[in-house]
């Protein structure tokens, strides 16, 4: 009897923390768009090497060109110890023709994909509110989501790939 007590009581506690365990763990979702040389990039392939910052921006949006040079000292920062790559994925629907001006101007060389049609940013912040911050570990789970603007999105972030 004591046994069998014991014995569901370790199984409540096991389906219970994998539960708790599973629910934080998000999926980013995949991924593959075009670079502003027209070559495909996909998620799968940044997520071989690197923990990926992935931000969606455009060229109106006034706070995006604030973060925009923020999240370039990060990856600089933490391109070698923590093996952080940023990607930057423009949602104008223009393309090219308004996101490199814009890079240029910032002096910006970070990795730039094109969402002209709006599909991808659409599976990871269905509302379009920009910028839009993710941090995705090499194992493809979200560590981290900041959506629109605020001071403490960039310190949030530092915060989260060092304990990476």
């Amino acid at each position: 009897m004591k046994k069998s007590y014991i014995m569901w009581g370790f199984i409540i506690f096991i389906v219970y923390t994998t539960v708790l365990y599973s629910a934080n763990d998000i999926k980013a979702p995949r991924f593959a768009l075009c670079n502003l040389d027209g070559k495909y990039v996909t998620l799968s392939e940044l997520l071989e090497e690197n923990n990926v910052i992935i931000t969606f921006w455009a060229s109106y949006c006034n706070p995006c060109k604030v973060e925009l040079p923020q999240l370039v000292a990060l990856e600089n920062k933490y391109s070698q110890s923590k093996k952080i790559k940023l990607v930057l994925i423009n949602i104008d629907t223009e393309g090219k023709e308004k996101a490199l001006p814009v890079l240029q101007e910032l002096s910006i060389g970070a990795l730039c994909l094109l969402d002209p049609y709006q599909i991808v940013v659409k599976k990871y912040n269905p509302d379009l509110t920009i910028p839009a911050t993710f941090l995705v570990n090499k194992k493809g789970i979200m560590k981290f989501k900041a959506i629109g603007e605020s001071t403490e999105n960039i310190k949030n972030l530092e915060l989260e790939i060092q304990k990476l």
